[in-house]
């Protein structure tokens, strides 16, 4: 017998991102139970978190332990992803809004300090297009920015909601000056340590080394490339942007088909190898839990790159269906029940999956088939769909035999493939698919 499906890990996240047509929330897709398995079976509709008004993006704390005990979420307001919304409970598998939302459109309430604090005025975006979280629970720090933000705005009181201050930290860094104007700088991503942030325009990409000092963190500009922006249409969320897991000096960079690897970081950014991939737009990209292997959601399906912890990328030969080459198209059952694959992926993640004795981990896609199903019926309210499989981290191949779709997973303790229906698709350019 399976157990039920876990609370605290194992779940997919994914705002409305104003196409929930009047839903205004996060979506959640619980895929494993508390033994750590896929759970042998799915509501027909994913549970949904709501909010007051439209979601655009989301961004969690690196597990601290006890899980993702820290997040935030963009809400629309006039003019654009003006309010920040605290979020509570991740870490217990229960997405709760907690205070009210933060205003980054208007002058922040300056950082108490003995001392003038003369940066703190200047912080405003109308529109974030961007966050992440550095840090941990209590002293946690929330980054956003957006198109013509005039700084990066860095949000404190994270774990004591609402956010609070907005304190900017300038695009140029103490020894290095950044072209001005500022590139619509659009994207900003950071590792996991806390130790480096990647801030995208559309033109260049800069590197930011982080430091923790007496009165915080640190941020200082150190490089930039003038051939990473993301160009036109532009991105938000996570904008095609991987951190390395075990290495934290390298970071893979998606434009049009194109996986650029870049070394070095945060004092150069070098590009060491590139790649192309199939299809024609890169959606999102997610390093593996072993730094050797990473998983490229693009319009073709789910792809896989070997070599991303070295100085040359090769694609691994594709494990399942499919009708472009080196596109895994993963097989799955839709909401109107028709078996059919997973050819257009919009975002991707990884899952450890807890099993003694094994090495395997959980990929898990978001997508659809290529043509959809048709919604408005009662079985197919959205398009998209929630797909886990296991997968071999260091190979980025699945175990043997390869799972299947089938229309009913049946009672196996062990089932090798969990789909979620009825999943929100994110608009062009939005990567903020999050999976813990």
């Amino acid at each position: 017998m399976t157990s039920p499906c876990a609370a605290n890990f194992g779940q997919a996240y994914e705002p409305d991102n104003g196409n929930g047509g009047g839903l205004y929330g996060i979506q959640v897709g619980s895929f494993q139970d508390t033994d750590g398995f896929l759970c042998a079976s799915a509501p027909s509709r994913p549970q949904v978190v709501v909010l007051q008004a439209p979601v655009g993006g989301l961004a969690f704390a690196a597990n601290q332990g006890s899980g993702l005990s820290t997040a935030v979420a963009l809400l629309l307001g006039s003019g654009g992803y003006r309010y920040v919304q605290a979020i509570f409970g991740a870490n217990l598998g229960d997405l709760v809004p907690a205070g009210l939302p933060y205003d980054l459109a208007m002058q922040p309430t300056p950082l108490p300090s003995t001392t003038p604090n003369p940066t703190s005025t200047a912080a405003t975006i109308a529109d974030a297009s961007s966050a992440s979280i550095i840090g941990t629970f209590s002293g946690s720090l929330a980054l956003f920015t957006g198109p013509n933000a005039p700084a990066i705005v860095a949000l404190t009181s994270l774990a004591d909601a609402p956010p609070q201050y907005g304190s900017a930290i300038p695009y140029n860094g103490s020894s290095y000056t950044i072209p001005i104007p500022p590139d619509n700088y659009s994207i900003i991503q950071t590792t996991a340590n806390s130790s480096l942030a990647l801030v995208r325009g559309v033109n260049h990409l800069v590197s930011f080394g982080i430091t923790v000092v007496a009165t915080g963190f640190q941020f200082n500009a150190e490089a930039q490339d003038p051939n990473l922006g993301f160009g036109s249409p532009g991105l938000r969320g996570r904008g095609a942007i991987a951190m390395g897991t075990t290495d934290t000096t390298r970071a893979l960079i998606g434009k049009g088909n194109i996986v650029t690897l870049v070394t070095g970081l945060p004092t150069a950014i070098t590009e060491t190898a590139r790649i192309a991939v199939p299809g024609t737009t890169i959606r999102s990209i997610q390093f593996s839990s072993t730094g050797t292997t990473a998983a490229v959601a693009t319009d073709a399906g789910l792809v896989f790159i070997a070599g991303v912890n070295g100085t040359s990328l090769s694609l691994v030969p594709a494990f399942t269906t499919t009708t472009t080459t080196y596109a895994n198209q993963l097989p799955f059952i839709n909401c109107a029940g028709q078996p059919t694959t997973l050819s257009n992926v919009y975002g991707v993640g990884y899952s450890a999956n807890f099993i003694p004795g094994s090495s395997n981990q959980y990929i898990v896609a978001l997508g659809t088939s290529n043509p959809p199903p048709t919604t408005g019926n009662v079985p197919c309210a959205y398009t998209g769909s929630v797909v886990a499989i296991p997968i071999n981290p260091s190979t980025g191949t699945t175990p043997s035999p390869g799972p299947a779709a089938t229309a009913s997973p049946g009672a196996s303790p062990t089932p090798g493939r969990f789909t979620q229906n009825n999943m929100i698709l994110p608009p062009t350019g939005f990567d903020d698919f999050n999976v813990h």
